[in-house]
């Protein structure tokens, strides 16, 4: 029984069609596909592939595939033969023309099979080298049938241009092993993961402000990428600082956000300002975030500040994230409040009070300075410099 997936005409390039069944396709390099074998006109030295030399250099040429279930009689009209073995490397094998301009599927079993490669008039055919609007002088059959791997050879040689195709494939250096390629493929994946890995590096180098952060810096969360854009040396100081001169910094940032916001002489902000300071837990209405917000909405102490938005050296502010336990929400920083009463400054300090309570030193100063900087607004930059300049002190200066 014989099948026929392809008969009639094909159109060459560079006297090339191929046979290719990996998933990413492509037709290997024509010195790979055809180390060490004494056949210059299929080329089966790269598993999975199969490169078919043709006389003709461009144009259309009768081309024929057949699948045998065993091996076929020679037919004594065809001038040249050759034959390999082949192995698909995945269910789908294909016919491919130059560049993929067409295709045409062979329906091939993953297994071992010998593949016959016929040619008649492969010395005319290079002669003419183009054959656009008339018919070329050669012609191929491509016979597929199982059978067990086995070196290839030429059966039949008369042509000029076979026999210089054999005498340019038998001068090629051998193929490497199976251990060779393995160790090349190797080699170039760690290359490849190296690269990508210094790749992401870089990245995250630009992302955080042009070097990389710390474990503990990295871990921070909240905040962090949004304080990058104003100042991203000082929140690498940060990271570098200890964790008393953390903790000094979110109490300073705290009590700068609060005095910006002209709430020292509130009482229940003043009294959390002590606590911190003293490192007690805050008081009320800090320690729930319900009653904290109704507290910034009802008291009538509170000063109706409102502020220009801290606009960092490139892009705009947009949005504050809060991140506090069970107090999650987003400030829209120099616009409307969440509710029109609530004074926009409180509103903004009252998160750097309860972020300097946080039990993580790190996370307490970037998130206090965080919030004191939307808080401050417009003048955020002398905020920033203070807290540099406390980095640089003692904590318990």
């Amino acid at each position: 029984m014989v099948r026929v997936p392809v008969s009639g005409q094909v159109y060459v390039h560079y006297s090339q069609i191929y046979v290719e069944s990996e998933p990413e396709g492509g037709p290997p390099p024509m010195d790979e596909a055809f180390a060490g074998q004494r056949s210059g006109l299929c080329g089966a030295a790269v598993p999975g592939a199969l490169w078919l030399i043709t006389g003709l250099h461009t144009g259309r040429l009768g081309f024929v595939v057949e699948i045998h279930d065993e091996e076929p009689p020679l037919d004594p009209t065809w001038e040249d033969v050759v034959e390999v073995s082949f192995r698909p490397q995945s269910d789908r094998s294909l016919l491919v023309q130059w560049a993929g301009e067409a295709v045409w599927e062979l329906g091939l079993d993953r297994t071992d099979h010998r593949v016959r490669y016929c040619a008649r008039g492969m010395d005319e055919g290079n002669r003419l080298d183009t054959a656009v609007d008339e018919p070329a002088p050669d012609s191929y059959l491509l016979q597929f049938w199982s059978a067990p791997p086995r070196s290839d050879r030429v059966i039949r040689q008369t042509s000029r241009y076979a026999a210089s195709r054999h005498r340019y494939a038998r001068a090629l250096p051998p193929p490497p092993t199976p251990e060779q390629r393995a160790e090349a493929e190797r080699l170039a994946r760690e290359a490849q993961e190296r690269a990508e890995a210094a790749q992401e590096r870089e990245s995250e180098r630009r992302q955080w402000g042009g070097q990389l952060p710390s474990p503990a810096l990295r871990a921070v969360g909240g905040n962090v990428r949004g304080l990058l854009r104003y100042d991203s040396d000082l929140v690498h100081l940060l990271a570098a600082s200890s964790p008393d001169v953390q903790r000094a910094v979110a109490r300073l940032a705290a009590r700068r956000a609060c005095e910006a916001a002209g709430l020292t002489e509130v009482p229940w902000f003043a009294d959390a300002l002590t606590a911190l300071e003293a490192e007690r837990p805050l008081p009320p209405p800090f320690h729930d975030a319900a009653l904290l917000e109704q507290a910034l909405v009802s008291d009538p102490r509170l000063p109706r500040r409102s502020v220009p938005p801290a606009i960092p050296p490139q892009g705009e502010p947009g949005s504050v994230t809060v991140f506090r336990d069970d107090y999650t929400s987003v400030i829209d920083v120099g616009d409307s409040p969440l509710r029109p009463e609530t004074p926009v400054q409180a509103y903004a300090a009252s998160p750097a009070v309860r972020a300097a309570a946080e039990r993580e030193p790190l996370r307490a100063a970037v998130e206090a300075v965080w919030h004191a900087v939307h808080t401050t607004g417009d003048q955020y930059t002398d905020l920033l410099t203070e807290i540099r300049s406390a980095c640089a002190r003692p904590a318990e200066e």
